[in-house]
Protein backbone atom coordinates (compact mmCIF):
# COMPACT_ATOMS: atom_id res chain seq x y z
CA UNK A 1 0.00 0.00 0.00
CA UNK A 2 1.28 3.23 -1.17
CA UNK A 3 2.45 5.86 1.85
CA UNK A 4 1.10 9.45 1.52
CA UNK A 5 3.10 12.23 3.36
CA UNK A 6 0.57 14.92 4.46
CA UNK A 7 1.86 18.06 5.98
CA UNK A 8 2.76 18.91 9.63
CA UNK A 9 0.33 20.34 11.66
CA UNK A 10 1.12 22.64 14.66
CA UNK A 11 -1.00 24.15 17.49
CA UNK A 12 -1.08 27.77 17.49
CA UNK A 13 -0.33 28.60 21.78
CA UNK A 14 -2.46 31.17 21.55
CA UNK A 15 -5.74 30.75 20.18
CA UNK A 16 -5.53 27.13 20.02
CA UNK A 17 -6.12 26.79 16.41
CA UNK A 18 -4.51 23.78 14.19
CA UNK A 19 -2.26 25.58 11.75
CA UNK A 20 0.66 24.24 9.03
CA UNK A 21 3.71 23.43 11.08
CA UNK A 22 5.47 25.92 8.52
CA UNK A 23 3.41 28.72 8.79
CA UNK A 24 4.72 32.21 9.89
CA UNK A 25 1.29 33.37 11.53
CA UNK A 26 -2.19 32.18 13.02
CA UNK A 27 -4.01 33.08 10.22
CA UNK A 28 -7.11 32.86 12.48
CA UNK A 29 -5.95 35.48 15.70
CA UNK A 30 -2.95 36.70 13.61
CA UNK A 31 0.25 35.67 16.10
CA UNK A 32 2.96 35.70 14.46
CA UNK A 33 5.74 32.64 15.17
CA UNK A 34 9.66 33.09 15.54
CA UNK A 35 11.42 30.93 12.33
CA UNK A 36 13.30 28.22 13.51
CA UNK A 37 16.10 25.62 11.17
CA UNK A 38 15.39 22.35 11.95
CA UNK A 39 17.26 19.68 10.77
CA UNK A 40 16.41 15.85 10.12
CA UNK A 41 18.57 13.07 9.08
CA UNK A 42 18.46 11.95 6.00
CA UNK A 43 16.42 14.60 4.98
CA UNK A 44 16.89 18.71 3.71
CA UNK A 45 16.55 21.32 5.99
CA UNK A 46 13.18 23.02 6.35
CA UNK A 47 13.06 26.38 7.24
CA UNK A 48 9.48 26.99 9.05
CA UNK A 49 7.59 28.82 11.76
CA UNK A 50 6.40 26.35 14.75
CA UNK A 51 5.61 27.61 17.83
CA UNK A 52 6.26 24.30 20.02
CA UNK A 53 9.61 23.09 18.55
CA UNK A 54 8.10 22.07 14.77
CA UNK A 55 11.14 20.44 13.65
CA UNK A 56 10.10 17.63 16.25
CA UNK A 57 6.75 16.95 14.64
CA UNK A 58 6.67 14.06 12.16
CA UNK A 59 3.23 13.26 10.65
CA UNK A 60 3.93 9.63 9.86
CA UNK A 61 0.76 8.12 7.54
CA UNK A 62 0.00 4.38 7.43
CA UNK A 63 -2.15 2.67 4.78
CA UNK A 64 -5.47 5.34 4.31
CA UNK A 65 -4.76 6.61 8.00
CA UNK A 66 -2.83 9.03 8.81
CA UNK A 67 -1.01 9.23 12.39
CA UNK A 68 0.94 11.96 13.91
CA UNK A 69 3.59 11.56 16.38
CA UNK A 70 4.76 14.46 18.07
CA UNK A 71 8.09 14.50 20.37
CA UNK A 72 7.53 17.53 22.31
CA UNK A 73 3.57 17.53 23.31
CA UNK A 74 4.29 18.55 26.46
CA UNK A 75 6.08 21.81 25.29
CA UNK A 76 2.61 22.83 23.63
CA UNK A 77 1.50 23.90 26.57
CA UNK A 78 3.15 27.30 28.16
CA UNK A 79 6.41 26.82 30.29
CA UNK A 80 5.66 28.13 34.29
CA UNK A 81 7.60 30.80 35.28
CA UNK A 82 9.63 30.09 38.34
CA UNK A 83 8.96 31.47 41.92
CA UNK A 84 11.58 33.65 43.82
CA UNK A 85 12.14 33.33 46.93
CA UNK A 86 13.68 35.41 49.96
CA UNK A 87 17.81 34.19 51.27
CA UNK A 88 18.33 33.30 54.72
CA UNK A 89 21.18 36.45 54.74
CA UNK A 90 17.50 39.12 54.26
CA UNK A 91 15.66 37.29 56.61
CA UNK A 92 18.18 37.09 59.32
CA UNK A 93 18.91 41.17 57.63
CA UNK A 94 15.14 41.57 58.63
CA UNK A 95 15.12 40.15 62.39
CA UNK A 96 18.24 42.02 63.34
CA UNK A 97 16.63 45.12 62.34
CA UNK A 98 13.67 44.41 64.19
CA UNK A 99 16.03 43.85 67.43
CA UNK A 100 17.03 47.49 67.42
CA UNK A 101 19.79 46.97 68.50
CA UNK A 102 21.50 45.35 66.05
CA UNK A 103 20.94 47.83 63.44
CA UNK A 104 24.35 47.92 62.28
CA UNK A 105 24.30 43.96 61.70
CA UNK A 106 21.30 44.16 60.00
CA UNK A 107 22.68 46.86 57.61
CA UNK A 108 25.84 44.72 56.96
CA UNK A 109 23.76 42.18 55.61
CA UNK A 110 21.50 43.72 53.48
CA UNK A 111 24.65 45.16 52.10
CA UNK A 112 25.42 41.72 51.47
CA UNK A 113 22.28 40.11 50.15
CA UNK A 114 21.95 42.76 47.79
CA UNK A 115 25.52 42.79 46.12
CA UNK A 116 25.38 39.09 45.72
CA UNK A 117 24.24 38.45 41.79
CA UNK A 118 21.80 36.12 42.20
CA UNK A 119 18.39 35.42 40.06
CA UNK A 120 16.96 32.92 41.92
CA UNK A 121 16.24 35.33 45.46
CA UNK A 122 14.03 38.04 46.01
CA UNK A 123 15.74 41.42 47.60
CA UNK A 124 12.66 42.89 48.99
CA UNK A 125 13.26 41.70 52.70
CA UNK A 126 17.35 42.66 52.80
CA UNK A 127 15.83 46.34 50.91
CA UNK A 128 13.60 46.92 53.95
CA UNK A 129 15.89 45.14 56.65
CA UNK A 130 18.65 48.00 55.68
CA UNK A 131 15.64 51.02 56.09
CA UNK A 132 14.79 49.70 59.66
CA UNK A 133 18.33 49.13 60.37
CA UNK A 134 19.68 52.48 59.24
CA UNK A 135 16.91 54.15 61.39
CA UNK A 136 17.91 52.03 64.17
CA UNK A 137 21.38 53.34 64.00
CA UNK A 138 20.47 56.58 64.16
CA UNK A 139 18.33 56.09 66.93
CA UNK A 140 21.48 55.08 68.89
CA UNK A 141 23.57 58.15 67.49
CA UNK A 142 20.70 60.39 69.30
CA UNK A 143 20.55 57.93 72.78
CA UNK A 144 24.67 57.83 73.13
CA UNK A 145 25.26 61.33 71.86
CA UNK A 146 25.39 63.98 74.38
CA UNK A 147 23.30 67.05 73.82
CA UNK A 148 25.43 70.04 73.05
CA UNK A 149 22.45 72.62 73.31
CA UNK A 150 22.18 72.59 77.24
CA UNK A 151 25.68 72.26 77.62
CA UNK A 152 26.52 75.78 75.41
CA UNK A 153 26.74 78.53 78.19
CA UNK A 154 25.55 81.94 76.81
CA UNK A 155 28.01 84.48 76.06
CA UNK A 156 28.21 87.88 77.27
CA UNK A 157 26.69 89.35 73.83
CA UNK A 158 23.89 86.55 74.20
CA UNK A 159 23.17 88.08 77.37
CA UNK A 160 23.30 91.37 76.54
CA UNK A 161 21.18 91.05 73.53
CA UNK A 162 18.64 88.51 76.28
CA UNK A 163 18.93 92.05 78.44
CA UNK A 164 17.75 94.13 75.08
CA UNK A 165 14.55 92.15 74.73
CA UNK A 166 13.12 92.87 78.49
CA UNK A 167 10.57 95.70 78.60
CA UNK A 168 11.27 99.13 79.92
CA UNK A 169 9.90 97.59 83.34
CA UNK A 170 11.65 94.84 83.35
CA UNK A 171 14.54 96.85 82.17
CA UNK A 172 14.04 98.93 85.61
CA UNK A 173 13.64 96.32 88.06
CA UNK A 174 17.07 93.99 86.70
CA UNK A 175 18.56 97.45 87.49
CA UNK A 176 16.84 97.71 90.98
CA UNK A 177 18.20 94.52 91.73
CA UNK A 178 21.54 95.01 90.73
CA UNK A 179 21.72 98.58 92.65
CA UNK A 180 20.43 96.43 95.70
CA UNK A 181 22.90 94.15 95.22
CA UNK A 182 25.96 96.23 94.77
CA UNK A 183 24.73 98.61 97.87
CA UNK A 184 24.37 95.58 100.12
CA UNK A 185 28.03 94.36 99.00
CA UNK A 186 29.30 97.63 99.94
CA UNK A 187 27.92 97.27 103.36
CA UNK A 188 29.01 93.73 103.74
CA UNK A 189 32.69 95.11 103.15
CA UNK A 190 32.45 97.96 105.04
CA UNK A 191 31.44 95.84 108.08
CA UNK A 192 33.81 93.19 107.23
CA UNK A 193 36.46 95.75 107.39
CA UNK A 194 35.44 97.48 110.47
CA UNK A 195 35.33 93.80 111.98
CA UNK A 196 38.76 93.03 110.86
CA UNK A 197 40.02 95.95 112.89
CA UNK A 198 38.04 95.10 116.05
CA UNK A 199 38.41 91.57 116.46
CA UNK A 200 38.63 90.80 119.61
CA UNK A 201 40.17 87.38 121.60
CA UNK A 202 37.30 85.67 122.91
CA UNK A 203 37.97 83.95 126.23
CA UNK A 204 38.42 79.89 125.77
CA UNK A 205 39.81 79.00 128.89
CA UNK A 206 38.42 75.30 130.44
CA UNK A 207 36.79 74.50 126.58
CA UNK A 208 38.12 70.86 125.04
CA UNK A 209 41.09 71.97 122.12
CA UNK A 210 37.97 71.41 119.06
CA UNK A 211 35.40 73.46 121.26
CA UNK A 212 37.68 76.07 121.59
CA UNK A 213 38.64 76.21 117.94
CA UNK A 214 35.17 76.34 117.04
CA UNK A 215 34.73 79.56 119.34
CA UNK A 216 37.58 81.59 118.05
CA UNK A 217 37.03 80.75 114.43
CA UNK A 218 33.32 82.44 115.17
CA UNK A 219 34.55 85.54 116.18
CA UNK A 220 37.85 86.28 114.30
CA UNK A 221 36.65 84.57 111.30
CA UNK A 222 37.20 80.80 109.40
CA UNK A 223 40.93 81.68 108.28
CA UNK A 224 42.91 82.06 111.47
CA UNK A 225 45.57 80.32 111.90
CA UNK A 226 46.47 77.79 115.17
CA UNK A 227 49.41 76.47 116.66
CA UNK A 228 49.10 74.18 119.95
CA UNK A 229 51.18 73.12 122.44
CA UNK A 230 50.82 71.13 125.69
CA UNK A 231 51.87 71.83 129.66
CA UNK A 232 51.21 69.74 133.05
CA UNK A 233 48.20 71.50 135.25
CA UNK A 234 47.19 70.92 138.58
CA UNK A 235 44.01 73.06 138.08
CA UNK A 236 42.57 71.86 134.42
CA UNK A 237 41.69 68.11 133.37
CA UNK A 238 44.07 66.20 130.42
CA UNK A 239 43.16 68.01 126.93
CA UNK A 240 41.65 71.05 127.84
CA UNK A 241 42.51 74.83 127.09
CA UNK A 242 44.35 76.47 130.42
CA UNK A 243 46.05 79.64 128.40
CA UNK A 244 46.07 81.53 124.91
CA UNK A 245 48.27 83.73 123.18
CA UNK A 246 47.04 85.76 122.45
CA UNK A 247 45.15 86.23 125.99
CA UNK A 248 41.10 86.55 126.11
CA UNK A 249 40.34 90.59 125.63
CA UNK A 250 43.14 91.56 123.26
CA UNK A 251 42.84 92.89 119.86
CA UNK A 252 43.56 90.25 117.65
CA UNK A 253 45.61 90.84 114.17
CA UNK A 254 44.32 89.70 110.74
CA UNK A 255 47.39 87.48 110.08
CA UNK A 256 47.90 86.65 113.55
CA UNK A 257 48.11 82.85 114.56
CA UNK A 258 46.89 82.18 117.64
CA UNK A 259 48.61 79.09 119.98
CA UNK A 260 46.48 77.44 122.07
CA UNK A 261 47.81 75.37 125.26
CA UNK A 262 46.28 72.20 126.51
CA UNK A 263 46.33 70.41 129.78
CA UNK A 264 48.44 67.51 129.97
CA UNK A 265 46.96 66.81 133.32
CA UNK A 266 48.93 66.64 136.50
CA UNK A 267 52.93 66.20 136.66
CA UNK A 268 53.93 62.73 136.60
CA UNK A 269 57.50 63.16 138.33
CA UNK A 270 58.94 60.31 140.38
CA UNK A 271 58.23 61.05 143.94
CA UNK A 272 61.29 59.45 146.20
CA UNK A 273 59.72 55.86 146.92
CA UNK A 274 62.68 54.58 148.88
CA UNK A 275 62.08 54.05 152.62
CA UNK A 276 58.63 54.27 151.88
CA UNK A 277 56.54 50.32 152.49
CA UNK A 278 55.66 48.61 149.13
CA UNK A 279 51.77 49.34 149.57
CA UNK A 280 51.89 53.47 150.35
CA UNK A 281 54.82 53.00 147.22
CA UNK A 282 52.34 51.38 145.05
CA UNK A 283 49.48 53.71 146.01
CA UNK A 284 51.39 57.15 145.00
CA UNK A 285 52.42 55.59 142.02
CA UNK A 286 48.56 54.75 141.21
CA UNK A 287 47.20 58.12 141.55
CA UNK A 288 49.84 59.30 138.73
CA UNK A 289 48.23 56.68 136.89
CA UNK A 290 51.77 54.41 137.01
CA UNK A 291 51.85 51.38 137.74
CA UNK A 292 54.43 49.40 140.32
CA UNK A 293 55.85 46.06 139.73
CA UNK A 294 58.21 44.94 143.24
CA UNK A 295 60.53 42.42 143.36
CA UNK A 296 61.57 40.92 146.97
CA UNK A 297 65.45 41.23 147.61
CA UNK A 298 67.65 40.69 150.37
CA UNK A 299 68.65 43.53 151.55
CA UNK A 300 69.53 44.70 155.24
CA UNK A 301 66.77 47.72 155.03
CA UNK A 302 63.56 47.39 156.97
CA UNK A 303 61.45 44.26 155.48
CA UNK A 304 59.23 45.07 153.22
CA UNK A 305 60.40 48.75 152.40
CA UNK A 306 61.51 50.00 148.90
CA UNK A 307 65.11 50.06 148.93
CA UNK A 308 65.77 50.47 145.24
CA UNK A 309 63.73 52.41 141.77
CA UNK A 310 63.64 52.38 138.44
CA UNK A 311 64.03 55.89 138.29
CA UNK A 312 65.51 59.02 139.80
CA UNK A 313 63.34 61.27 142.24
CA UNK A 314 62.42 64.01 140.06
CA UNK A 315 62.08 62.19 136.80
CA UNK A 316 59.20 62.88 134.03
CA UNK A 317 57.15 59.89 133.97
CA UNK A 318 55.12 61.26 131.30
CA UNK A 319 55.75 58.75 128.90
CA UNK A 320 56.31 55.80 131.44
CA UNK A 321 53.53 53.36 132.41
CA UNK A 322 54.99 51.10 134.99
CA UNK A 323 58.28 51.81 137.73
CA UNK A 324 60.05 48.63 139.07
CA UNK A 325 61.22 48.75 142.34
CA UNK A 326 63.04 46.29 144.98
CA UNK A 327 62.02 45.45 148.40
CA UNK A 328 63.54 44.75 151.00
CA UNK A 329 62.68 40.68 152.12
CA UNK A 330 65.18 41.06 155.00
CA UNK A 331 68.58 40.58 155.77
CA UNK A 332 70.02 37.80 154.10
CA UNK A 333 72.43 36.58 156.76
CA UNK A 334 69.01 36.55 158.90
CA UNK A 335 67.51 34.31 156.72
CA UNK A 336 70.47 31.88 156.63
CA UNK A 337 70.56 31.68 160.73
CA UNK A 338 66.91 31.00 160.61
CA UNK A 339 67.23 27.80 157.94
CA UNK A 340 67.22 24.04 159.64
CA UNK A 341 68.45 21.01 157.73
CA UNK A 342 65.85 18.42 157.20
CA UNK A 343 66.80 14.39 156.62
CA UNK A 344 65.76 13.61 153.50
CA UNK A 345 62.98 10.78 154.06
CA UNK A 346 61.40 13.84 156.70
CA UNK A 347 61.23 15.65 153.43
CA UNK A 348 60.06 12.68 151.09
CA UNK A 349 57.17 11.33 153.40
CA UNK A 350 55.74 14.55 154.76
CA UNK A 351 56.62 17.03 152.04
CA UNK A 352 53.62 19.71 153.36
CA UNK A 353 54.63 20.00 156.56
CA UNK A 354 57.98 22.04 155.60
CA UNK A 355 55.82 24.33 152.68
CA UNK A 356 56.75 27.27 153.54
CA UNK A 357 59.88 26.75 156.15
CA UNK A 358 63.33 28.04 155.80
CA UNK A 359 65.47 25.26 154.88
CA UNK A 360 68.98 24.11 154.20
CA UNK A 361 70.66 21.41 152.19
CA UNK A 362 74.19 20.11 151.12
CA UNK A 363 72.82 18.69 147.49
CA UNK A 364 74.92 17.92 143.81
CA UNK A 365 73.60 19.33 140.73
CA UNK A 366 72.86 16.29 137.99
CA UNK A 367 70.32 17.85 135.68
CA UNK A 368 69.51 21.71 134.29
CA UNK A 369 65.92 22.63 132.79
CA UNK A 370 64.68 25.85 132.21
CA UNK A 371 61.37 27.24 131.39
CA UNK A 372 61.28 30.08 128.39
CA UNK A 373 58.68 32.60 127.49
CA UNK A 374 59.31 34.18 124.01
CA UNK A 375 63.20 33.28 124.80
CA UNK A 376 63.72 34.25 127.80
CA UNK A 377 64.42 32.30 130.69
CA UNK A 378 61.74 32.76 133.61
CA UNK A 379 62.74 29.76 135.73
CA UNK A 380 65.38 27.12 136.10
CA UNK A 381 64.76 23.60 137.55
CA UNK A 382 67.92 21.95 138.93
CA UNK A 383 67.61 18.03 139.28
CA UNK A 384 69.91 17.69 142.22
CA UNK A 385 71.10 14.59 144.15
CA UNK A 386 70.45 15.06 148.10
CA UNK A 387 71.25 11.95 151.10
CA UNK A 388 71.34 10.19 147.47
CA UNK A 389 67.98 10.53 146.75
CA UNK A 390 66.29 13.17 144.08
CA UNK A 391 65.07 16.65 144.93
CA UNK A 392 64.05 19.58 142.61
CA UNK A 393 65.75 22.80 143.37
CA UNK A 394 63.36 25.56 141.83
CA UNK A 395 64.81 28.93 141.30
CA UNK A 396 62.37 31.57 139.95
CA UNK A 397 64.71 34.76 141.46
CA UNK A 398 64.91 37.20 138.97
CA UNK A 399 68.88 37.30 139.35
CA UNK A 400 69.52 33.96 138.92
CA UNK A 401 73.44 33.65 140.65
CA UNK A 402 76.03 32.21 140.82
CA UNK A 403 75.77 30.04 137.62
CA UNK A 404 75.71 26.29 137.58
CA UNK A 405 76.37 23.69 135.72
CA UNK A 406 75.79 20.13 135.74
CA UNK A 407 78.00 18.66 138.90
CA UNK A 408 78.08 21.94 140.69
CA UNK A 409 78.07 21.05 144.83
CA UNK A 410 76.29 23.56 146.62
CA UNK A 411 74.44 25.14 149.96
CA UNK A 412 70.83 25.33 148.69
CA UNK A 413 68.91 28.26 151.03
CA UNK A 414 65.24 28.27 150.44
CA UNK A 415 61.57 27.50 151.80
CA UNK A 416 59.75 24.24 151.58
CA UNK A 417 57.62 23.75 148.08
CA UNK A 418 55.59 20.63 148.66
CA UNK A 419 56.34 18.08 145.98
CA UNK A 420 57.35 17.69 142.35
CA UNK A 421 55.46 14.73 140.36
CA UNK A 422 57.61 13.01 137.76
CA UNK A 423 56.10 11.12 134.92
CA UNK A 424 57.91 8.25 133.33
CA UNK A 425 57.24 8.55 129.73
CA UNK A 426 57.40 5.65 127.28
CA UNK A 427 57.67 6.49 123.21
CA UNK A 428 54.78 4.33 120.76
CA UNK A 429 53.91 4.80 117.75
CA UNK A 430 50.26 4.81 116.38
CA UNK A 431 48.77 4.35 112.77
CA UNK A 432 49.56 1.80 110.02
CA UNK A 433 52.82 1.72 108.56
CA UNK A 434 52.46 4.05 105.67
CA UNK A 435 50.56 6.58 108.08
CA UNK A 436 51.28 6.99 111.52
CA UNK A 437 52.94 9.51 114.12
CA UNK A 438 54.97 8.73 117.25
CA UNK A 439 54.18 10.08 120.75
CA UNK A 440 55.22 9.96 124.14
CA UNK A 441 53.07 8.31 126.38
CA UNK A 442 52.96 8.23 130.07
CA UNK A 443 53.30 4.87 131.84
CA UNK A 444 54.01 5.49 135.27
CA UNK A 445 54.49 8.90 137.85
CA UNK A 446 56.47 9.64 141.25
CA UNK A 447 57.36 12.30 143.02
CA UNK A 448 59.97 14.17 144.01
CA UNK A 449 60.44 16.71 147.09
CA UNK A 450 61.00 20.16 145.97
CA UNK A 451 62.58 23.21 147.40
CA UNK A 452 61.87 26.85 145.99
CA UNK A 453 65.76 28.65 146.22
CA UNK A 454 66.43 31.74 147.65
CA UNK A 455 70.09 31.74 147.99
CA UNK A 456 73.09 29.60 146.80
CA UNK A 457 76.62 29.23 147.63
CA UNK A 458 78.94 27.08 146.20
CA UNK A 459 80.77 24.51 148.34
Amino acid sequence: MATTATTAKAKCPKCGAIIPAQSASCPKCGTRFKRSTSTSAGTPQNKGVSPQNSSANRTVATGSKNVTKSANQSMQNPTKAVKKKNSWISVAALVCSLLFITGPVAVILSIIDIAKKDDEHKHGLSIAAMIIGFLGCMGWVSVFLPNTKNDVSETPMEARNSIETYSEKDYEQVNANVNVNTNERTRSDNNSNSSKENMIMPDVLGLEKYDAKSEIRSVLGSNVKFDEESEYSDSYEKGVVIRTEPTAGVKVGEDETVIIYTSKGKAKIMPNLIGMDAESAEQVLDDMGISMYATEVFSDGAKNTVVAAEFDPGTDLSDEYSVDVDVSKGSLQAFKDSTQVIGYEDLYRYPETYESTPLRMNATITKIEDSKLLGITYSLSYWATYEGETVILYDDRSVKEPTLRVGDKVIAYGYGDGKATIDIKQKEYQGSLLIGFSYNKTVDSYYVPRLKVEHFELR
